[in-house]
């Protein structure tokens, strides 16, 4: 057996589930710049469990705060 070699991803029966539990809602894609969506997904994956739930944390907080992002301090 080789020291160095690749798990197999997880396939079949979970990726089936996986897919199952997010059918129940429609996604849409937003276009931004490579460098902005890396910084994003690790951010994202510090304070929540999905990028869906970590956009929604900021912008509930922006909008319980009455702030905008290009506002004054």
């Amino acid at each position: 057996m080789q020291q160095n070699a690749v798990k197999p991803l997880k396939t079949g029966i979970y990726l089936q589930q996986k897919m199952t539990e997010y059918s129940k809602y429609s996604f849409s894609g937003i276009n931004v710049k490579k460098e902005v969506a890396i910084k994003f997904r690790k951010f994202s994956r510090q304070i929540s469990v999905s990028h869906t739930h970590a956009l929604e944390a900021m912008l509930h907080f922006f909008e319980r705060n009455d702030l905008s992002p290009d506002g004054d301090p």
